[in-house]
């Protein structure tokens, strides 16, 4: 809170672009884990 208010920011902003930069990283990142995770399970059940 004291760094949105130094900066002349407010909660609701800050709190809607830290949702967009979640939901952004979310949609990028969910898809690479997944694919690892399958690989991972792969790997072992040719073991």
């Amino acid at each position: 809170m004291e760094f949105n208010e130094k900066n002349g920011g407010t909660f609701e902003e800050a709190a809607a672009a830290r949702q967009a930069a979640s939901g952004d990283h979310n949609r990028r990142e969910t898809p690479l884990f997944a694919a690892s995770i399958a690989r991972h399970a792969l790997a072992r059940s040719s073991r």
